[in-house]
């Protein structure tokens, strides 16, 4: 019984875990030490995946339309109360075969957010938001963090529209994530600092701001 069990557990391994491909190999040398990754689309998905994208697409205009109101709860997480600059636009619950779910599961995604993590990854979260301008100063996560969802994470940015840098690009400091980079120590209240504030501690010039099409 063991060894059928040990060759079904192996069976099951090589079904999940197939080797990188040249391409995500590639791409993970540099999201490692790098602790980001900005490109395309296409880079990251295949064909599929690319068309499934499209179809978001059209869901996010739709989610607009019937939630453009002010009934709309911004910023559903807790750590998001206050935000007046987003609106979350999906709901608690999505069915199983939700668009946005089956993206955030492709095959062609989890193999690069596994290889990155050393282990098998789960789905803590999807959102899909809207940022609204506004003309208050920066606060809460528009200032510098360190994300504390959990001990080890990768999220992935998807931009439905193009944004380039009077759109409020997501900002991000290579090579200070967790266990890889340097720990930042600067006067901060809340876990968060300004752009002055890391200025103090790491030259703006290594900011990294990602612009891109949608």
């Amino acid at each position: 019984m063991c060894g059928d069990g040990a060759v079904i557990l192996l069976g099951l391994r090589s079904a999940l875990d197939k080797p990188p491909t040249d391409s995500e190999t590639e791409t993970l040398k540099v999201l490692r030490p790098e602790g980001i990754i900005a490109c395309a689309a296409q880079e990251l998905f295949d064909r599929t995946d690319i068309q499934l994208l499209d179809r978001i697409r059209r869901e996010v205009d739709s989610l607009i339309e019937k939630r453009s109101g002010p009934e709309v709860v911004q910023g559903r997480q807790k750590s998001s109360v206050g935000k007046t600059y987003l609106k979350n636009l999906l709901s608690h619950e999505v069915d199983v075969e939700s668009s946005f779910l089956q993206l955030a599961i492709q095959p062609s995604l989890l193999k690069i957010v596994n290889g990155y993590l050393g282990l098998r990854s789960y789905l803590r979260a999807a959102n899909v938001w809207m940022n609204l301008p506004v003309a208050d100063p920066p606060k809460e996560s528009q200032l510098w963090h360190r994300d504390g969802d959990d001990l080890r994470i990768l999220k992935v940015f998807i931009y439905l529209l193009d944004v380039d840098m009077n759109a409020g690009p997501f900002w991000f400091i290579p090579g200070t994530h967790q266990n890889v980079g340097r720990k930042i120590q600067v006067p901060i209240k809340a876990g968060r600092a300004s752009d002055a504030e890391m200025e103090k501690e790491i030259t703006s010039s290594r900011w990294k701001a990602c612009t891109g099409t949608a």
